[in-house]
């Protein structure tokens, strides 16, 4: 079984084209993983952050047993960077699933607005995790410092790539 934690920024920094991406990015995700979600090879969380965090539930990415996306609405993007609390949710859901087989992919615009290195901490050093990070726009370059223990081929802003890499993972 391989697990991936999806956590996408949803705050209010997001400029239409960047959340048109990150919903491109999703609905090939969706389809290019279908295969091993329907053999029950793959658990799949995702989670949207801003203010707060939130779980989409499998009855929200699922139709008759295939994974589907549906778009996020642009108006809901609004509020913070909250970073922490999502890595908060992820490293409570590491407690109760473990970390072997397991990805987190972040897709996200740029910097966080609260303390998270915290947080972050928590979930860095565990073992067998594969972290994927996903970046759009012109404040990435905070991001991607902040973030500079994840690999360097494991940084992405071209979503081929970032495809590609994640399929690697969970096909392998």
């Amino acid at each position: 079984m391989k697990y991936i934690y999806i956590l996408i920024d949803q705050s209010g920094s997001m400029r239409p084209d960047q959340i048109g991406v990150f919903n491109d990015v999703m609905r090939q995700l969706m389809n290019d993983l279908s295969e091993a979600y329907e053999k029950q090879e793959l658990y799949i969380n995702i989670t949207t952050f801003s203010d707060d965090v939130k779980s989409l539930y499998e009855e929200n990415f699922t139709h008759q047993g295939k994974l589907i996306w549906i778009d996020l609405d642009k108006s809901s993007f609004r509020g913070a960077t909250n970073l922490g609390k999502v890595y908060e949710h992820v490293s409570l859901e590491l407690s109760i699933n473990g970390t072997k087989n397991t990805a987190i992919v972040l897709l996200t615009d740029g910097q966080p607005t609260d303390n998270f290195m915290q947080s972050f901490a928590k979930i860095k050093n565990l073992k067998y995790i594969k972290r994927f990070l996903f970046v759009t726009g012109e404040k990435s370059k905070a991001i991607i410092e902040a973030h500079i223990d994840f690999k360097q081929e494991n940084r992405f802003s071209d979503p081929v790539m970032l495809l590609e890499k994640i399929k690697g993972f969970i096909y392998a």
